[in-house]
Parts: structure tokens; C-alpha cells; sequence
């Protein structure tokens, strides 16, 4: 099997580089991966066939799925581990999860996540519930920066990568919880 994908990834490669024409490039990505690896992929691609045309769909990883499994996207950046038979994953990336938690000791009991279908918060939903805390409220803010504005002001908790939180610049204005290991998704 890993042969038969190794021709199958040289196969794409060398039609790749032999585009003579203009083609489309459909791509899809949940928000973290938009965030952290999207963009410098995107300017790869541009230097590299720069008369090929690029389609962009982000969305929450059930959503990208969907658009990929039925062939409306050529390629997309997924969380988790999809093991699906017509899915060829082409690489993997660990990334470094935290719980991010304001500095005051008290705090609302919130959970912040980008959208309702968002794999890290369903990850914080899990971890919340198995802690036996079941009344928390929900907010989703599809917006990095003004989610972790909001942690560090009191409002209540989010999940993100640690490359997201330097991003914006919040590693030392909140608490960073690494939580066990058996609950960290892979990207």
C-alpha cells in the first residue's frame, strides 16, 4: 500500500509541474490550520504554478469532510486522524494543545470555540464534562485573537494550539493547561 501512495503522490507531483494551462486547485481547511498552515501553503503554490487558480473553503472539519469525500475540494488541512477509504493523507502535524484560562482566580464558567462543529472545542466540551461540569455557557467567536481578548478578560476558557495563542501574543497573559494526553486531537 504505502508503494502504490507513493506512486500516487509522484504521479500528482509530475502532473503538477507539467500545468501548461490554467487549472483550479479547490482547497479546504478548518480555521486553526487557515491559521497556522494555510496561507504559507497557498504562497508555495503561487510561486510555484503561479497561472494556476486557487479555491479557498473554510469551515469546520465535519463541513471540509463532507466537501472533500464528495469531490467538491481537491485537497484539505484536517484535525484529527479521518481514516476513510477514498482519503489519502499526505502528512501529519502534532500540534501543541493548551487550555488557556484567565489570570484571575475567578471567572466565568464559559467555553469559548470558533464554531459549534470545531474539533478543539468538542475536545473542551469532552474534558469539561468528564470533570463533571456540566453547566457551562457556550460562546463561539470565530475570531482568534478577539476569543483569546476574551479568556484573558474573565470570560471563560477556549482550547487552541500554542501557535495560535504566541500568534496573537497571550502566552503570558493567560494559564496554559496541558490536558492529558488520551484528549489532545492530532492535526
Amino acid at each position: 500500500m504505502a508503494v502504490e501512495i507513493i506512486k500516487k503522490v509522484e504521479i500528482a507531483q509530475y502532473k503538477m509541474q507539467n500545468i501548461t494551462h490554467q487549472e483550479t486547485l479547490r482547497i479546504g481547511s478548518g480555521q486553526a490550520n487557515v491559521a497556522l498552515r494555510l496561507l504559507p501553503f497557498i504562497n508555495k503554490l503561487n510561486n510555484k504554478y503561479p497561472n494556476m487558480q486557487l479555491e479557498l473553503y473554510a469551515d469546520a472539519n465535519p463541513q471540509i469532510l463532507e466537501k472533500l469525500l464528495d469531490y467538491k475540494l481537491d485537497i484539505a488541512f484536517l484535525t484529527g486522524a479521518p481514516t476513510h477509504k477514498d482519503l489519502m493523507i499526505l502528512n501529519s502535524f502534532d500540534d501543541d494543545l493548551y487550555m488557556v484560562e484567565p489570570k484571575k482566580e475567578e471567572y466565568n464558567n464559559c467555553l469559548f470555540g470558533y464554531k459549534k462543529d470545531s474539533t478543539h472545542y468538542k475536545f473542551l466540551v469532552e474534558y469539561e464534562k468528564n470533570r463533571g461540569n456540566e453547566n457551562f455557557k457556550t460562546i463561539f467567536i470565530e475570531n482568534y485573537e478577539v476569543m483569546l481578548g476574551c479568556v484573558k478578560n474573565g470570560m471563560g476558557k477556549a482550547y487552541l494550539s500554542k501557535r495560535i495563542i504566541d500568534k496573537y501574543g497571550y502566552s503570558n497573559n493567560l494559564i496554559l493547561t496541558k490536558l492529558p494526553n488520551g484528549m489532545t486531537p492530532k492535526v
